[in-house]
């Protein structure tokens, strides 16, 4: 469980300040918790911006030394950042397709938030500005396993990665 959750929050080097927006982490989930046990992943953090009604959910990663090894192992990691996705498009699922068993789970996320909206899934990477290359292929590599017909199904408008350095241009009131 995510201890002293409260903004500013730091994970793997990367700082977000959802100070003014509704967030949530499904680690700290009641719903989601009752389901970790079975190989349910999450994802780190979420929040919901009503100026475009979009949720965004993000996976916070550092890389740096990961990135420098001699030949890492990319496509491993893709997989990875897929089941994390996997396991958060199931509940968002769930929770679109108002199931009673996903009451749980839906308490957890803004309530502001229209269900029938799209969601971003995002994997911000700490890295080495000389290692964001190695990033586009592991982003390449997921877009591979993650269909955007997939996507474009469950209400997803995308599920990439993108370094530190990226996620700040995107989110600059948001990620330092």
């Amino acid at each position: 469980m995510k201890q002293n959750f409260t903004m500013p929050f730091t994970e793997s080097a990367i700082t977000l300040d959802l100070t003014g927006y509704e967030y949530f982490a499904f680690e700290n989930c009641v719903g989601y918790q009752r389901r970790s046990a079975h190989n349910l992943g999450e994802m780190d953090i979420g929040w919901y911006e009503p100026s475009n009604q979009h949720l965004y959910i993000a996976e916070l990663k550092d890389y740096s030394v990961w990135l420098q090894a001699t030949e890492p192992k990319l496509g491993n990691r893709a997989v990875d950042l897929f089941h994390k996705s996997l396991s958060v498009i199931a509940m968002l699922t769930a929770v679109r397709t108002a199931l009673a068993s996903s009451l749980d789970i839906d308490a957890c996320l803004p309530p502001s938030w229209p269900r029938s909206n799209p969601a971003h899934l995002i994997h911000i990477i700490h890295c080495a500005p000389a290692d964001e290359i190695k990033l586009s292929f592991v982003n390449d590599k997921l877009k591979e396993i993650m269909r955007p017909q997939y996507l474009e199904l469950f209400n997803i408008v995308n599920c990439l990665v993108i370094s530190h350095r990226q996620a700040k241009t995107a989110f600059p009131d948001i990620i330092s």
